[in-house]
């Protein structure tokens, strides 16, 4: 029995190592656009940002996403 479970187990990884690996790969290339290299065309944009004065810098961060209409969090502070 303790074999046939081996046997199933070594089968059954070798089966989902191949998925792992092309999950890996497309996600390397969904994050990161390895074709934009290959082009030679960088996209840059640029945007002009009016802020008030914010004291703290993390409310300076958030006003800076929100004004670019970007998504994300800025780190809160530790407490400890």
């Amino acid at each position: 029995m303790r074999t046939l479970l081996l046997q199933i187990h070594l089968y059954a990884g070798l089966l989902c190592s191949s998925y792992f690996v092309i999950f890996g790969l497309s996600s390397l290339n969904y994050n990161h656009h390895f074709g934009h290299a290959i082009d030679g065309n960088p996209t840059q944009w640029q945007e002009q940002l009016r802020m008030p004065a914010i004291a703290k810098d993390r409310h300076r961060a958030l006003a800076v996403r929100d004004s670019l209409g970007l998504a994300g969090w800025a780190p809160c502070p530790a407490t400890f």
